[in-house]
C-alpha cells in the first residue's frame, strides 16, 4: 500500500515557536509505525531526519504526520447551493397591469401584490433547481394556478379560515438544474370551505376580492 503523507513541521527555538512547513512526500515503508488511513502522528525529528529538511541551526523541529491511503476511495465533494429571494418588487417578476401593491409588517421588505383580475399573471424565469412561492393564507383569499415550464397547470389554494395575516410557503418544487419559467395565474376559484366558514351575513363574508390571490416573494435555489 502507497502512503502519501503531510508533514507539518514547526520550527522551535528557545521554546518559541516561529514557523511551519508543510512537506508533501511519499512514504512506502516505516515498521515502527502501523499506516492508517486519516491517523495522525507527531514526533520531534532527531538531527539525522531534521537535516533533510535543512533546518535554522540551533532550532528544533516537530514533525505532524497524517497518513493518507493513495488507493483508498475519495468521497466526492458534494455541490453548493445558492438561494436567491426574489421580492414583489423585483423587476424579475414580469406582471401584467392588473396587480397592485400594499404594504404590511409581515411582508418580506413590508410589500405584496395582489390581484383580482380573472387570468391575471406573474412570471418569473429563473436558473435552478427547486422554486418556493410564499405569500398569505387568509380567509379572502383564493385559489392560484401554478405552471413551470410546459407541465400542465396546477392549482394551490390561498384561503385559511384567519382574519389575521401571517405568510407561509404555498408551493414549492425541486426541479432539474437548468433554466425554468414560472407562472401564477389567478383563475378566480375559492376554497367551498369559505361557505360555511362565513356563512351570509357572518363578519367578514361580503368583503370583496374574495378570490384574489397575492404574492410576497418568490424564492429559488441554484447549484453552483
Amino acid at each position: 500500500m502507497k502512503i502519501i503523507i503531510l508533514i507539518l513541521l514547526s520550527v522551535t527555538a528557545y521554546g518559541q515557536e516561529f514557523a511551519d512547513v508543510t512537506v508533501h512526500k511519499i512514504w512506502k515503508n516505516r515498521k515502527d509505525i502501523t499506516p492508517v488511513h486519516g491517523q495522525k502522528y507527531s514526533w520531534p525529528l532527531g538531527d539525522d531526519t531534521a537535516r533533510y529538511f535543512h533546518p535554522t541551526p540551533g532550532k528544533r523541529m516537530r514533525a505532524v504526520v497524517t497518513f493518507i491511503d493513495a488507493d483508498a476511495p475519495t468521497i466526492p465533494t458534494q455541490p453548493t447551493t445558492t438561494e436567491t429571494v426574489v421580492d414583489d418588487r423585483n423587476p424579475l417578476i414580469k406582471y401584467n397591469p392588473a396587480w397592485s401593491p400594499f404594504t404590511g409588517t409581515v411582508y418580506q421588505d413590508g410589500t405584496a401584490q395582489y390581484t383580482a383580475t380573472l387570468n391575471a399573471t406573474a412570471t418569473l424565469q429563473f436558473t435552478g433547481n427547486r422554486i418556493e412561492y410564499w405569500a398569505e393564507k387568509r380567509m379572502n383569499h383564493g385559489i392560484a394556478g401554478i405552471k413551470i415550464d410546459n407541465e400542465p397547470e396546477i392549482e394551490v389554494d390561498l384561503y385559511d379560515k384567519q382574519t389575521t395575516t401571517a405568510k407561509a410557503m404555498i408551493y414549492a418544487k425541486d426541479l432539474a438544474q437548468g433554466p425554468h419559467t414560472f407562472v401564477i395565474r389567478m383563475i378566480g376559484k375559492k376554497n367551498p370551505a369559505w361557505q360555511t366558514d362565513f356563512p351570509v351575513g357572518a363578519p367578514f363574508r361580503n368583503q370583496a376580492s374574495e378570490n384574489n390571490i397575492v404574492i410576497d416573494y418568490l424564492k429559488y435555489y441554484s447549484l453552483k
